[in-house]
């Protein structure tokens, strides 16, 4: 792995939270690694490849990186897509029994309105 790379890798896993690329690049420019935006998305794309990390898309929203790459879910805000992992026990084990497949991963993203969307729009009543 390159030495950009592991500066990529070591901001996403040190964050507390999925960042976008333009994030990631803001955190890397504070940290003063000399990269491009571009370079960014492209180390991105490799460390997803490479599965050292996911990317989570979205319709209507710019993808975000997630340091976990084991087996679990998203509760997204429908809103202001804040992006919180979930932990499921035995889903592996239940989807493999009602699929009778050997799968790769699953994605499993519920949506809801966060509590801080909720207070926006009870502000504007």
């Amino acid at each position: 792995m390159s030495k950009l790379s592991q500066q990529i890798l070591e901001i996403v896993k040190d964050s507390d939270k999925h960042m976008t690329a333009e994030e990631i690049f803001l955190l890397a420019k504070k940290k003063k690694v000399d990269i491009s935006l571009a370079s960014v998305y492209r180390v991105l794309n490799s460390l997803s490849e490479e599965g050292c990390l996911r990317r989570i898309s979205f319709s209507n929203k710019a993808d975000v990186y997630d340091k976990s790459v084991s087996d679990h879910g998203h509760l997204v805000c429908s809103k202001c897509k804040e992006t919180v992992d979930l932990e499921f026990k035995d889903l592996r084990k239940i989807l493999l029994k009602q699929t009778g497949v050997d799968f790769d991963y699953y994605e499993l993203t519920i949506n809801y309105v966060c509590e801080k969307c909720k207070r926006l729009k009870e502000k504007r009543k």
